[in-house]
């Protein structure tokens, strides 16, 4: 029996854009490893869209945090293996996938973080007009918030991340 290496691990993010009106956006970080000098690249897994239109699965590849040119702040929610993310060398490479009867083009995982990730439903169209069947039960409005938390219990069942990142979840920003 030969022992086991112990796999690296590497730090995931939940990065909140903050909205005084609307809800906070949430996405998730996973810095790439190595990093250079002064680099800030890595994955931005999340779902964009809104409650009106429904939304859909975006993954950042190779994505630099620096160029990013709205207001954020990081919560470290824990470390997962690394032999779970591939990095890739491209900058900024945005790539969407469908949900459903959305019109963007589908894309295979690389790595078995986005596979998770896309296992999880993106929210679907919560909001209707006022001409909409009245008599119809109140639909729950879901956003970005809601599939990060899905993602993160998902994470947390598969013994992926720790527990405690439920707990983050539930003290981030809302707003």
């Amino acid at each position: 029996m030969t022992p086991s290496t112990p796999s690296v691990k590497r730090d995931i993010f939940l990065i909140i854009s903050p909205n005084p009106l609307f809800a906070a956006h949430w996405s998730i970080w996973i810095p790439s490893i190595p990093q250079a000098e002064g680099e800030d690249l890595g994955k931005v897994l999340h779902v964009t869209g809104s409650p009106v239109t429904g939304f859909v699965h975006e993954v950042k590849r190779g994505y630099d945090m620096s160029t990013t040119r709205h207001a954020y702040s990081f919560i470290i929610l824990g470390q997962i293996d690394s032999n779970l993310v591939v990095d890739v060398d491209l900058k900024d490479q945005v790539i969407f996938t469908a949900d459903d009867d959305c019109e963007a083009p589908s894309i295979e995982s690389i790595d078995a973080i986005e596979k998770l990730a896309f296992s999880v439903p993106a929210p679907k169209k919560t909001l209707r007009s006022a001409s909409d069947n009245v008599n119809a039960p109140r639909p729950k409005i879901e956003n970005c918030q809601n599939w990060i938390g899905h993602f993160v219990d998902l994470l947390v069942d598969e013994g992926i991340l720790d527990a405690n990142a439920r707990t983050l979840l539930e003290s981030a920003p809302k707003h």
